[in-house]
Order: structure tokens, then sequence, then C-alpha cells
């Protein structure tokens, strides 16, 4: 994605779940465990996502703010110009 496509579609100050990043191929993926795969890796990791989660197993909700995801897109070289 492009640093204005990733503008347009992600404020900075709100909170996005794992599920608007996947619809949005914002990782580059459109599978939600390959999403939530790389969310983990990155708590382990770097933690640029810091990724917030609620309830267990299949009812588990991820919400990550936009300047983090952002932050991470960068990081990882993925945004092009």
């Amino acid at each position: 994605m492009t640093k204005k496509e990733i503008n347009e579609l992600i404020n900075p100050n709100e909170f996005y779940s794992l599920y608007f990043i996947k619809d949005h191929n914002i990782f580059g993926s459109k599978v939600p465990s390959t999403v939530k795969d790389r969310i983990l890796k990155d708590s382990v990791r770097e933690n640029y996502l810091k990724a917030d989660y609620t309830g267990e197993g299949k009812a588990t909700a991820w919400l990550i703010k936009g300047k983090n995801i952002i932050k991470y897109l960068e990081a990882n070289n993925l945004i092009t110009n």
C-alpha cells in the first residue's frame, strides 16, 4: 500500500480490529489467522503494534491503534511511496 492509501484509510487516533486489517488487506493477507500470527510475532519481537485484546478463545477481539499500525508498516517496509 502507498502512504496516500494508508493516510486515507487509517486515522492515527482510532482503534482498528483484526477484521478491519484483514478486510482492507493492510498486512498483505486476507486470512485472519495470518494477520493474527503477525500480531503475535510482533508482540514477542518489537511490539510496534501494542495490540490490546479482550475475551478468550474464539471470542477474542483484537484492537490496535492507528498510529501503531502505521509505525509497524513503516518499520517492516510494507508502505511504498
